[in-house]
């Protein structure tokens, strides 16, 4: 609880300035990229060789759905940095969330 008017004003003005960025987030998703790298499997390609990293990389975005992980291959280019734009955007969103949460607990 704030100890006096003075906290309780600063509260508050830290609240506003979170609405306000709040109201500055763009378009998001929820989920994660992640980026892969896989073995063909034909025993004489060079990908089959030790220490190659394998073919790719291929990007997948998951999520959970319906207490199911749900995966979506991305292809390099406008998809993909429209996909990492949203994910980092719903981080925000999240992050700002739990500090206006944390001022409104206090």
């Amino acid at each position: 609880m704030p100890d006096g008017p003075d906290e309780l004003a600063e509260l508050a003005r830290r609240r506003e300035e979170l609405y306000q960025e709040l109201g500055q987030v763009g378009d998001f998703r929820r989920g994660s990229l992640n980026e892969v790298r896989r073995k063909c499997g034909k025993p004489n390609c060079a990908c089959a060789r030790a220490g190659h990293p394998g073919r790719g990389p291929q990007y997948n975005l998951t999520r959970s759905e319906g207490g199911r992980t749900r995966a979506v291959h991305l292809k390099p280019g406008p998809e993909l940095e429209k996909a990492r734009r949203e994910v980092a955007e719903y981080e925000r969103f999240r992050d700002l969330v739990g500090r206006v949460t944390e001022v409104n607990e206090t």
